[in-house]
């Protein structure tokens, strides 16, 4: 079935000078919809304008809606599949959006870097690249179920994982879903879900320490500065929550509190700032050996305003901390590779090895999932219990030792 167009003089209501509304009709599956083209003519005025001999200005008249209606066939013939609101938008918006998929890549990545989401623009630029190199050229109506498994096996004969390819794919969902909302591509024509393109997911194995590595790394005596410093990174974090290196380095001293049982800290995730409405901040007890911690790293000046850790300073730029706080990650993580090769630790040690033992430790000391999702900063208990399946994957055996017990 496909869809006709016609230009038509709308004569049910005429104006102060008389004149009546031009407008073009689209008529689909006997459904017909009038479009305003903001023009007033006359009867004998709009015969003339549609006479194939038409002279002066009736044969301008007459080029000017001929060539509106090839632009709305056009624009049908485009869309493939039709929708009025489809049309709609792209008739009323001639130009306005581009339906080639790197291009719209690149304005919801200027978008995020907008709102200082530069952490989140990366990994969106790292998914415009990967499409890119698969197909030079990409509209918004060829990703299709087909194209995507094509896209899945290309990356898979590429040495990419699953959990990358997941990755990638989500952004393009995500892609797709703002061209929905654009009027670019019709909702019949979204790609992903059941029955069309199920997006894999990996299941990465997660490695939290076990209670003698969590023993031996706290005993650990550094070499030099540099691991002495990661090492007690590694316990803040673990001590907080598992907060992960950019939660730490944005925590400010205003977050600091003094409660009835001692002081804590409250913060939210950046991670979920931007996409959760109503968050709930996590609360972390400020005991002994984080106290100790962060009177031994935290700065000196102690302003509200000023950062808790000198990893980022004020009036710092978002490109600039976000860099700062990679850069910080990178080599905390590079030292604790070291550390890991020293006390045997073979699977290994790095920032987000804390946010795992925090959470397992706790689980196997028969904390109640409802906190250990609560001081995760999880929004269901759902997520937790994903997250926590895949610790401790060689004993189910309970810990007796809990948190806390630990000392330096």
């Amino acid at each position: 079935m496909v869809a006709t167009v016609s230009i038509v003089l709308d004569k049910r209501k005429a104006n102060k000078k008389g004149l009546f509304p031009v407008k073009l009709r689209v008529t689909y599956d006997r459904i017909s919809r009038l479009y305003s083209l903001d023009t007033f003519m006359s009867i004998d005025g709009f015969g003339k304008a549609r006479d194939p001999k038409s002279r002066g200005r009736d044969r301008f008249s007459r080029i000017e809606l001929n060539r509106i209606e090839q632009e709305a066939i056009e624009i049908i013939e485009e869309m493939g599949s039709f929708s009025f609101d489809m049309f709609k938008h792209r008739f009323t918006n001639p130009g306005s959006h581009s339906r080639d998929v790197i291009a719209l890549f690149d304005d919801y990545i200027q978008g995020l870097k907008d709102q200082n989401r530069f952490g989140s623009a990366s990994s969106y630029g790292n998914a415009r690249d990967s499409f890119k190199s698969f197909r030079r050229r990409i509209m918004i109506e060829n990703i299709t179920p087909e194209w995507l498994r094509k896209y899945e096996s290309w990356m898979l004969a590429s040495n990419k994982s699953i959990t990358t390819i997941g990755i990638y794919c989500r952004s393009l969902r995500t892609i797709v879903n703002e061209a929905i909302h654009k009027g670019l591509l019709s909702r019949e024509q979204y790609p992903f879900g059941r029955r069309r393109y199920s997006i894999p997911t990996g299941h990465n194995i997660k490695k939290a320490l076990s209670i003698e590595e969590m023993r031996r790394f706290m005993e650990y005596t550094p070499k030099n500065e540099g691991q002495s410093k990661a090492r007690d990174f590694f316990l803040i974090s673990y001590f907080a929550n598992g907060a992960n290196t950019t939660d730490l380095a944005r925590l400010q001293f205003k977050n600091i509190h003094n409660g009835e049982d001692g002081y804590y800290f409250a913060f939210t995730r950046s991670k979920t700032r931007n996409t959760v409405r109503n968050l709930s901040p996590i609360i972390v007890e400020i005991g002994i050996d984080l106290g100790r911690l962060i009177d031994r790293w935290g700065n000196t000046e102690k302003d509200k305003e000023s950062y808790v850790f000198a990893i980022l300073k004020p009036g710092m730029c978002e490109e600039t901390k976000r860099k700062r706080i990679m850069d910080f990650n990178r080599n905390v993580n590079r030292r604790l590779k070291g550390v890991a090769k020293e006390l045997e630790i073979h699977s290994g040690l790095s920032m987000y090895t804390a946010r795992h033992s925090y959470a397992s430790h706790l689980k196997y000391s028969n904390v109640p999932l409802s906190y250990i999702s609560e001081s995760l900063g999880h929004q269901n208990e759902r997520t937790t219990q994903s997250y926590l399946a895949s610790f401790d994957q060689s004993s189910r055996k309970k810990y007796s030792e809990a948190l806390v017990n630990f000392s330096l």
